[in-house]
């Protein structure tokens, strides 16, 4: 990707959208929302194949949970072979804390498990092999966890400090090649990599950096070694074997993170575009453009030549020059 320059096709929306999962097997989009609906989608049609509203189902006090999850419900769904899986959420009406987890059946909506009494936070599941074994990671508001995807069972948990009502969690969590988990947050936590002891029963820090990769609203860039994220707004880049800084440059704000081959594509909070290369040595702009107008702390997706921009208040599609790239 080579210069942002492009003529915009700007297709705009005042709408927001839901968290979304598509399923190439069946053709079938799986979104969840703010407030707690779950939806089946089929994909060709847009018809409705079942909703199920997650707070009803599990049994949760509404107004409770809206004070507890304040920002909303930003989870997306994981898909697997027979199931999707929601974040749970809490307090329950008739006793308890939470449910961490809830899996529904992909063909008719009926719950299959739940698993693990921990709030929920602004975090993912997602399918991991650690220690030749799969299971599902989630953070939770105060913990990082791994379920059985067979029952839900929770395999192992440790603490990982936030409240999702103040200072709270929202990127996701990356297994290392070496089974290692690095996760980071903003509210002065930073990064950390834990790894396992004995049989991965219990984990334990390997580092952590309380100054680096202050995450807020986004995820980080993992490559070759290096996780690459923005710091209370300022990219960074850190080595993954210590924590160590590399490079720390530019100003962007609360924005998102995406890589693309040899490149970053940095969405900035005030809705430029930026392309930063993904190394390293230095910080190393490449090219930028104003994408959009006004605050913006939503992901950017590329699909093939287009890039596809948002924020509360619009949406774009602009069209990309491509040049060859090397391989992710």
């Amino acid at each position: 990707m080579d210069g942002v320059g492009a003529r915009p096709s700007r297709d705009r929306a005042r709408r927001r959208r839901p968290a979304v999962h598509a399923d190439d097997a069946d053709g079938v989009v799986y979104a969840t929302g703010a407030t707690g609906w779950l939806h089946a989608i089929d994909g060709a049609t847009g018809r409705v194949l079942w909703r199920k509203n997650v707070l009803d189902d599990l049994g949760i006090d509404v107004a409770a949970h809206a004070a507890a999850v304040t920002w909303g419900r930003a989870g997306s769904p994981l898909v697997t072979g027979s199931l999707v899986i929601v974040p749970g959420g809490g307090p329950l009406e008739q006793g308890g804390t939470a449910v961490s987890l809830a899996a529904y059946d992909r063909s008719t909506g009926d719950r299959r498990w739940t698993g693990g009494e921990q709030q929920i936070s602004y975090v993912s599941p997602e399918l991991v092999e650690i220690g030749g074994r799969e299971g599902i990671l989630t953070v939770n508001e105060s913990s990082v966890a791994c379920h059985d995807p067979a029952d839900g069972r929770e395999l192992w948990r440790f603490d990982w400090p936030g409240h999702s009502n103040s200072d709270a969690t929202c990127s996701q969590s990356h297994v290392l090649a070496d089974g290692r988990i690095f996760i980071s947050k903003g509210y002065g936590v930073g990064a950390a990599v834990f790894a396992a002891v004995g049989d991965a029963a219990a984990f334990t820090p390997v580092w952590t950096q309380p100054a680096a990769l202050k995450t807020k609203f986004t995820n980080v860039v993992v490559h070759d070694g290096h996780a690459y994220g923005l710091s209370d707004g300022i990219l960074e880049c850190v080595a993954l074997a210590d924590g160590k800084r590399k490079w720390k440059g530019g100003r962007y704000g609360q924005g998102q993170v995406l890589r693309v081959g040899g490149h970053l594509v940095v969405q900035s909070e005030p809705g430029d575009v930026v392309l930063v290369a993904c190394t390293p040595e230095r910080h190393d702009v490449v090219a930028r453009f104003a994408a959009l107008d006004g605050q913006t702390w939503n992901n950017p997706c590329l699909s093939g030549d287009r890039l596809l921009v948002r924020n509360a208040e619009e949406a774009a599609c602009y069209r990309l020059r491509l040049a060859a790239d090397p391989a992710p």
